[in-house]
């Protein structure tokens, strides 16, 4: 799994669940979710918007799984 991609499937979500779980991140499939979901729309954003305005840059992995983004 490409950890630079935005998981689009249940597979993809339970992968990503799985390699934070073993990098010693406390985190399930629901957070991985609703992450990827956020991640999503703030690529559309920047594609739409030529450039980063609304929520956060997805090349940000220090801020990934942040629950107070």
């Amino acid at each position: 799994m490409n950890e630079d991609k935005i998981p689009e499937t249940i597979q993809d979500i339970k992968e990503r669940a799985a390699l934070m779980k073993s990098r010693g991140f406390s985190i399930g499939e629901e957070q991985v979710m609703s992450q990827a979901i956020k991640d999503g729309l703030q690529a559309i954003v920047n594609d739409l918007m030529d450039g980063e305005i609304f929520y956060r840059s997805v090349n940000k992995s220090e801020d990934l799984y942040d629950p107070w983004c």
